[in-house]
């Protein structure tokens, strides 16, 4: 830490980490607060994708995966050469726990150890199934998306509506759909649909285009809901968008 002065846990000038035997694990020898990350060498990254870790966060321990490794030197030095520097904050494993990268974190890479007790084989299994899945899981939702996006435009056919669709662009993302043709909706309707519901309930949707539509229909489907329309500004004046805006 800074002598001399106050300081907060973040500013420390190096820190350093030890096993239980007091052989020294990893570093960090440049500033928190102004210092440049410059990447990582190969000797200097402990871990490698795939890689079961334990991660320290607010005093307790997890398992995870290594997904991603912290930027190497050449990788560092791109943007280290442009406008902006990497930090402390750069310095991290993507460390997951789920097939799906929704509960990942970026982890200090500081804070990330081997495993220091035996693994249940079924916690492994499950680990390393997630692994191997997350590997194609961006590009399987690619395919599912296009899957669903195709059902909708034939459901929007179906009632005779005329659709503008926008596929989701990150995962839990909505399809947007701006519907012309649906009754009480002279202007059109601007309905979002929750990827995952395009996913597994495109039953549920259909009955919902039906029920819109003023179609006989016999299932369950989603009540519309309006969202507060956005605001937006003319000049410096918030103003409402006259829009309606929907999901299910």
């Amino acid at each position: 830490m800074p002598l001399g002065q106050f300081a907060s846990s973040y500013e420390d000038t190096s820190e350093y980490i030890y096993d239980h035997e007091g052989s020294r694990l990893d570093q960090r020898t440049f500033p928190r607060e102004e210092g440049v990350f410059e990447g990582r060498s190969a000797e200097e990254v402990r871990f490698r994708e795939g890689d079961i870790c334990e991660v320290l966060e607010s005093g307790s321990v997890h398992l995870g995966f290594v997904a991603a490794v912290p930027p190497s030197v050449a990788q560092a030095a791109k943007v280290n050469n442009g406008p902006f520097k990497m930090d402390a904050d750069d310095d991290s494993y993507l460390v997951m726990n789920e097939e799906t990268g929704d509960s990942h974190e970026h982890v200090d890479a500081l804070r990330i150890f081997k495993p220091r007790f035996k693994i249940h084989p079924a916690i492994e299994r499950r680990l390393r199934k997630a692994y191997a899945d997350s590997l194609t899981f961006y590009r399987r939702m690619e395919i599912t998306d296009v899957t669903a996006c195709e059902r909708i435009k034939a459901l929007a056919q179906e009632m005779g509506w005329d659709l503008r669709i926008e596929s989701p662009r990150w995962y839990r993302d909505s399809f947007k759909l701006h519907l012309q043709g649906v009754p009480g909706f002279a202007d059109g309707l601007d309905l979002q649909i929750r990827q995952q519901l395009a996913w597994y309930h495109m039953d549920r949707i259909r009955f919902s285009f039906l029920r819109l539509a003023g179609l006989p229909a016999e299932g369950r489907g989603y009540r519309l809901k309006q969202i507060e329309p956005p605001t937006f500004f003319k000049g410096n004046i918030p103003a409402i968008s006259l829009t309606s805006y929907y999901y299910f």
